[in-house]
């Protein structure tokens, strides 16, 4: 958060940190789809072996359930290795310096107090709730997709393969964002990006099985994902500036405005997975079964598409009423270096007296 001493270098120290975000979870996606892919692959196997009653059977779920869960404790410990690993690397390799403008670990307001200041501030509620309900509907879709692909779209067998590709079109899609929002602007290159998953979401949901088809369409809604990953990220400082100028008094709350971002972005994904599961349960769902009930197909592709293009669209809707725009951009630059020189010019008085 405090990486860069302007603007561009933020933006651009943003940019390498979604890149390298994307590319872990490309490469956490690629080892977890090795190791459940063959689980998929012995599941479908047995679909096409033998009658879909009998496979349905409770002792055959069961079997199959048990089979899924081993094959995923095994991913989530493998990749719980990898993570304790780079957080002995952060641990040991990164030393935490002072901020800006105080000293490290004082501040001038208690957390509470600064709590309130930071969710009154009208431009950084008004991105934190577009950027609330833009994630919502991005794991909405995200965390049905396997079941989609599996009972509504006939492509089980082909899900890693769209996964990967959709996170490399993501991976590869950070750097042209940030070199368009450097030219055309943050909240107008926000719009594009975002706007572009809604007839991504449309077209899968009524279209056949296809994996081409879904391929090219899986590269455009990666290309809308690293939007989501970079774009409101890097308009997380231009908020923290703007804060800067109208509180003045009000000093090293950074770690808040962060916090709290993060907070909401899990939260959405909270939200989605457990309505998820709560719809998908009073449907019917059967967790193994070769083939699902009229009504748990009905389910997915409202969980798949309707519900994250109305949450998107309210997402989008607070995205306009964001007050920072490229104009008020270098009005908060000038501003901030107005205040930095009439603060070295205070601290040069001071040290004459």
């Amino acid at each position: 958060m405090f990486l860069g001493g302007n603007q561009k270098e933020r933006d651009s120290a943003t940019a390498y940190r979604m890149a390298v975000e994307m590319f872990g979870t490309l490469a956490g996606c690629v080892i977890q789809g090795q190791i459940v892919g063959v689980y998929h692959a012995k599941t479908a196997q047995k679909c096409s072996e033998q009658n879909f009653t009998v496979f349905n059977s409770s002792s055959t779920l069961a079997e199959s359930v048990i089979a899924m869960r081993k094959a995923y404790i095994v991913a989530a410990v493998l990749l719980g290795g990898f993570y304790f690993i780079c957080a002995i690397i952060l641990l040991v390799g990164v030393k935490e310096q002072a901020g800006v403008l105080t000293p490290l670990g004082q501040s001038k307001l208690h957390f509470f107090s600064g709590l309130r200041c930071v969710i009154t501030h009208k431009a950084y509620l008004r991105l934190i709730c577009g950027f609330l309900f833009s994630s919502l509907a991005f794991q909405m879709a995200q965390g049905n997709f396997a079941l989609f692909s599996t009972h509504a779209a006939g492509l089980g067998h082909s899900f890693q393969h769209l996964v990967v590709i959709m996170l490399v079109a993501a991976t590869l899609s950070v750097p042209i964002w940030q070199l368009l929002l450097g030219r055309f602007g943050k909240k107008t290159i926000l719009f594009v990006g975002l706007s572009c998953y809604i007839p991504v979401l449309a077209i899968i949901a009524a279209s056949k099985s296809s994996f081409i088809l879904f391929a090219i369409l899986g590269s455009l809604a990666g290309a809308s994902l690293a939007s989501l990953y970079l774009i409101p990220w890097s308009m997380l400082p231009d908020v923290i500036d703007d804060f800067k100028v109208k509180n003045p008094n009000c000093m090293d709350l950074e770690p808040i405005f962060y916090s709290c971002y993060v907070f909401f972005n899990k939260f959405g994904g909270g939200i989605a997975q457990g309505s998820s599961n709560l719809i998908l349960h009073f449907a019917g769902y059967k967790p193994g079964a070769c083939v699902q009930e009229a009504r748990v197909v009905t389910s997915l592709k409202i969980l798949f598409a309707p519900i994250p293009i109305g949450l998107l669209l309210l997402g989008l809707l607070m995205f306009y009423f964001y007050p920072i725009n490229e104009e008020r951009r270098k009005e908060l630059k000038a501003q901030l270096e107005q205040i930095r020189k009439e603060k070295e010019t205070h601290e040069d008085k001071d040290t004459v007296i």
